[in-house]
């Protein structure tokens, strides 16, 4: 079975037949997440269509000021009024994650249960097709938001993209790569960019929004881990950082206060991958980077040494280990990773 699925035919029928449309996003949503439901949303609604727009739990505060005015429910604390909303859809679209069973926690039973054509939008590897009436999902996509630019345009030109809309898909385009340093940078990529400004996207919005609306303590925290806790292995052209629950709590961490830190050491010259592993309450979250095609493929990497997965130069994973072991065991992976490179190029010259 491919990744890649284009479904744009039919999802545009199940639009034109539908009325009320539940939009979900996943948890821990990120800029590609909440642009996407933005842009989506705000589309469906102006083809007259009512429109709930859900997330599993708390928006960060760094993309609070990045919704462009439209309602979106924390499905933790909204749970009775979007299951009474989610009664009357008749279309379920879900964004930027590829399976409701285990991306959107109690948000994904609750969606799987109601009878309604399902449709997802995905740029994820292998998206639970079963679950889904029509896909439009392409692993090789720089973000969802690109993804749903394409279906916009496809069915009402650039027409249909208003500055509300070019900005959110701007948002998802941006954060997805990095502000553009990283991921499917193709030349499609940049003209839809520019097809967005055109449109009205509000880039200085947008970055003041996602970047400069930040907490003390988030300030404060990346400070603190960059100069105590960031680890840098210049013989692996790595670094990571290690972060506890008694750190996070020191500085009053928030959902988001540590989005992009695992970026940060790559911006050392000479290192190539990164990784960031945050303690919870119930396993050691990891982050995985790397920089382009010819660094560590950090999806088969998250795969193969813990449980995990996501994209060539971006990846997540969880740990159910304690810190010391799980941080062991990445720098021996590393090392294994490393060593079976050097025996590939060996055989390649022998």
């Amino acid at each position: 079975m491919t990744d890649k699925y284009a479904d744009g035919d039919k999802i545009a029928s199940l639009i034109a037949a539908s009325n009320d449309i539940l939009l979900a996003g996943h948890t821990n949503p990120d800029g590609d997440s909440i642009g996407s439901l933005v842009a989506m949303g705000t589309w469906l609604e102006n083809m007259d269509k009512r429109v709930i727009c859900v997330v599993p739990n708390e928006i960060p505060r760094s993309l609070r000021k990045a919704k462009g005015g439209m309602k979106i429910y924390d499905f933790t604390s909204a749970e009775r009024y979007v299951n009474e909303r989610l009664s009357r859809c008749d279309l379920i679209i879900c964004l930027d994650f590829n399976d409701m069973a285990t991306r959107i926690g109690a948000l994904g039973a609750v969606l799987e249960a109601h009878a309604c054509p399902k449709i997802l939008i995905d740029h994820h590897l292998s998206p639970v097709a079963e679950s889904f009436d029509a896909i439009i999902s392409d692993p090789s996509a720089s973000s969802t938001c690109y993804l749903v630019y394409q279906l916009i345009t496809g069915i009402a030109g650039t027409d249909g993209i208003t500055p509300r809309i070019a900005s959110a898909l701007y948002m998802g385009m941006m954060t997805d790569t990095g502000k553009f340093s990283f991921g499917a940078l193709t030349p499609e990529l940049f003209r839809a960019v520019a097809v967005l400004v055109e449109r009205g996207a509000d880039i200085q919005a947008v970055d003041m929004a996602v970047f400069n609306s930040q907490s003390e303590g988030r300030l404060r925290l990346t400070g603190y881990a960059l100069h105590k806790k960031m680890v840098v292995l210049h013989g692996r052209g790595a670094a990571y950082i290690t972060l506890t629950l008694s750190e996070l709590n020191r500085f009053r961490h928030q959902s988001g206060d540590t989005d992009g830190l695992v970026n940060m050491p790559m911006h050392i010259e000479g290192i190539d991958i990164s990784a960031l592993f945050i303690e919870t309450a119930e396993c050691i979250k990891i982050s995985f980077r790397s920089r382009g095609d010819n660094s560590l493929d950090v999806n088969t990497f998250a795969r193969k040494y813990f449980t995990g997965g996501g994209h060539r130069n971006a990846a997540g994973a969880k740990s159910f280990d304690t810190m010391d072991n799980t941080v062991a065991r990445f720098i021996e992976a590393l090392q294994a990773e490393a060593a079976a490179k050097a025996s590939t190029a060996n055989s390649r010259m022998s």
